[in-house]
């Protein structure tokens, strides 16, 4: 986790989900950092806050071309260094 965070140190909020079965993973993502977000019967959300917290833009003027979204395999990332 850390590897990638390093990787794209401009990403200021990660969001994962996990499994709600998954006790290890909710260990996991908790001791690095990450707090629930959300939660179902079925799934758990997890954010991490990396960089410092900007002012919550307006919503009612949002668009997709003001935001960049990244999509990572972790597999991936590790094969590339």
């Amino acid at each position: 986790m850390n590897l990638i965070e390093k990787h794209y140190p401009s990403v200021k909020t990660w969001e994962l989900e996990t499994s709600a079965k998954q006790m290890n993973n909710h260990h996991f993502y908790e001791k690095m950092g990450y707090q629930i977000f959300f939660k179902t019967e079925d799934e758990y959300g997890y954010e991490k806050r990396t960089g410092a917290v900007e002012q919550v833009p307006d919503i009612q003027n949002w668009s997709k071309e003001n935001t960049e979204i990244y999509k990572v395999n972790m597999a991936e990332v590790l094969q590339q260094q």
